[in-house]
């Protein structure tokens, strides 16, 4: 009986001998951080979940924060995607019958007739 040797290995490929590139990341255009504001008693976490799931193809949120009132999204969409269509695009999710109530709001805009200085109640004895 001839004796046993073991399978040969074939080589391993070094980086010379690859030739196809390494996929790049898509690139993306990323957004403000906007809040998900809806209806008293209204869960924001769940509507920030169906937001989320009704994003087009090629698009990226992150939840970074949640609370009663709100949840804080920072949105990515792809990188030749133009402002008014990302607007477009995120005022259409607003119409789905799962999101009715629910309306987008950029977090650190002031008040309608504040600015981002002015306090919210004024000083006793102002």
């Amino acid at each position: 009986m001839p004796p046993l040797t073991p399978p040969q290995q074939p080589p391993r490929p070094t980086r010379s001998d690859q030739t196809a590139p390494l996929p790049q990341p898509p690139q993306v255009a990323h957004l403000p951080q906007v809040a998900l504001v809806g209806p008293p008693g209204a869960p924001p976490a769940l509507a920030a979940i169906r937001f989320i799931a009704l994003l087009p193809p090629g698009w990226r949120a992150t939840l970074t924060d949640c609370d009663e009132t709100a949840a804080l999204l920072r949105l990515s969409a792809p990188a030749a995607t133009p402002p008014t269509e990302a607007t477009a695009a995120l005022a259409a999710l607003l119409t789905d019958p799962a999101l009715t109530g629910w309306r987008l709001t950029l977090p650190d805009a002031p008040a309608p007739g504040r600015t981002a200085t002015t306090p919210a109640d004024p000083p006793d004895g102002a």
